[in-house]
């Protein structure tokens, strides 16, 4: 009998000596205990003794009760059993839920869960928890941590609950930077802002932390490795997309400078393509105009096709040019065209 129940005699004894649930030190210790003393089977004595006591309603046993409840919960989120701190709320959360700390170990369930529901709970329990004890360091950590794993998940969260998460972030390092987890859950802060340099150092430095002597001292270097890779794969894929959308830009203007330049080489194609045909038509017109005619009419003649043909070649610059053309040279020709013209008529009409 003294066998069995020698798990309950020692975390009654550890119970007695424990600070205020309100204090950082309360929940310190409990970990402690779960990382250096609990084992899988003190775990079942304690939580059968904790069952029946609050069957029998036995209120003299009441802040053991709600320290072996946290104990508990802490064991099983560490160990990954998460069905287990599951019925832990289910069964037994209904007996503590006016306790100022429950609401962290309601925040601490829900933010092991990988839904929307459970990232939206994992927030508001963690806020109540603030307001309740807004000095507590773990706390601030937890309302921190909740944020991140809704952001990490996708889940919209306003740039005002950011900025508080990296306020309250601030704080926790400033309150205590010996504590491995608070790195890790820095380093993902800041790979949310894509300071993934900082980020990286931030995760190694919770792996240089790290206690190896804890029971699950594995369980959380294999978190914060796999923290690592999620940052270096963000940051591959930042480098990945940046380098896209370069060549993605580069392809656009190549593109665009083609079609400028294909565009161009058809306007210059047609436009010397009818100064051709103008010159062949000037050179037989000419040449039928001038057969019996006086030499200065025959002149005056030319010079008036001359003007006609720099007309018609401007013309065709006007209509398949681009907008953004030079337009000085065509009005510059086309003036010249003009005077050539009138000069020749004039020229004809005082000689008559």
């Amino acid at each position: 009998m003294n066998k069995v129940l020698s798990p309950v005699n020692d975390f009654m004894e550890f119970a007695s000596g424990l600070p205020d649930s309100s204090l950082r030190a309360y929940e310190t210790a409990i970990t402690d205990y779960v990382s250096d003393r609990l084992e899988n089977e003190s775990f079942e004595h304690i939580y059968k003794w904790l069952k029946n006591t609050l069957a029998q309603n036995s209120p003299e046993h009441k802040k053991s009760q709600f320290s072996a409840f946290v104990l508990l919960c802490i064991y099983s989120r560490r160990m990954k059993n998460i069905s287990k701190y599951k019925e832990l709320i289910d069964e037994m959360g209904m007996f503590f839920s006016e306790e100022p700390f429950y609401p962290h170990i309601a925040a601490l369930y829900h933010k092991q869960l990988d839904t929307l529901e459970g990232m939206e709970s994992a927030i508001y329990y963690s806020r109540q928890a603030v307001a309740n004890l807004p000095h507590q360091v773990g706390i601030l950590h937890s309302y921190v941590e909740s944020v991140i794993n809704a952001i990490e998940n996708q889940v919209e969260i306003s740039d005002g609950v950011l900025d508080d998460a990296k306020e309250k972030m601030k704080t926790i390092m400033l309150l205590d930077s010996s504590y491995a987890k608070f790195h890790c859950t820095r380093g993902r802060l800041l790979a949310i802002s894509r300071e993934y340099s900082q980020a990286k150092n931030a995760i190694n430095k919770a792996i240089d932390l790290e206690k190896s002597h804890k029971s699950d001292y594995a369980l959380r270097i294999n978190d914060y490795q796999s923290h690592l890779i999620r940052i270096q794969t963000a940051e591959s894929s930042d480098v990945i997309l940046k380098q896209l959308i370069t060549t993605k830009q580069e392809l656009e203007e190549s593109r665009k400078r083609i079609e400028d330049s294909m565009d161009k080489m058809k306007t210059e194609n047609i436009q010397l393509l009818g100064f051709f045909v103008a010159i062949i038509s000037l050179t037989i017109g000419s040449l039928n105009m001038i057969n019996d005619k006086p030499f200065m009419e025959s002149a005056l003649l030319i010079i008036i096709l001359t003007g006609c043909i720099l007309l018609t070649y401007t013309g065709l610059g006007v209509l398949f040019q681009p907008k953004n053309q030079n337009r000085s040279k065509i009005i510059l020709i086309s003036v010249f065209a003009v005077i050539l013209i009138g000069a020749a008529l004039l020229f004809y009409i005082t000689k008559q």
